[in-house]
């Protein structure tokens, strides 16, 4: 499992995105599951987030505007029929409450590999992705959309996420003091 990187993003000596290209997860040959990797850095915003990875986006039910990302790991499921908290992962006191029934769940990460195999095939044409790219980014709000002081989209962490993320950052942390 990996996470996206600056240099592949963006151009090394004038970087803007803060993630990085970093392994997340080893799968154990025996038991086939993710061991869950961490990587430290400087820029608290390039420390990666562990595991083996899904995002799930979290739409307003009324407006049908993207209120957040979900980063989540990929056996995690939740459910629209059931009050959902979110936080931010850098500010963990921002907390918001959504509410049974007001929201809807998308996951918006498709696998296009499997063992080396392409997996994925999108029949749409050109034209049909640029449609449905066009209806995505009416999904976003106005503000998000601005050229000028643009607000922030949200992409938070799931509980579980946050602890073992939180769990291999004061183990390091404990043996740093060794």
């Amino acid at each position: 499992s990996w996470g996206v990187g600056t240099n592949l993003i963006t151009s090394k000596d004038c970087p803007s995105f803060g993630g990085v290209y970093k392994l997340a997860a080893v799968q154990d040959e025996e038991t086939g599951e993710f061991i869950p990797k961490i990587k430290l850095s400087e820029n608290t915003e390039k420390v990666t987030n562990p595991g083996n990875k899904k995002i799930v986006r979290i739409y307003d039910k009324e407006s049908g505007k993207i209120r957040a990302d979900l980063i989540c790991l990929v056996d995690e499921t939740f459910s629209e029929d059931e009050d959902m908290i979110i936080f931010d992962p850098i500010e963990t006191w921002k907390k918001t409450k959504l509410r049974a029934g007001t929201f809807t769940l998308k996951e918006i990460m498709v696998q296009v590999f499997k063992n080396g195999e392409c997996i994925y095939n999108d029949p749409a044409t050109t034209m049909e992705i640029r449609e449905r790219c066009l209806r995505e980014q009416d999904t976003m709000w106005d503000e998000t959309r601005r050229l000028v002081n643009p607000h922030q989209m949200y992409v938070d962490l799931s509980d579980k996420l946050f602890k073992i993320k939180s769990e291999l950052l004061e183990q390091m942390s404990m043996e740093q003091l060794k």
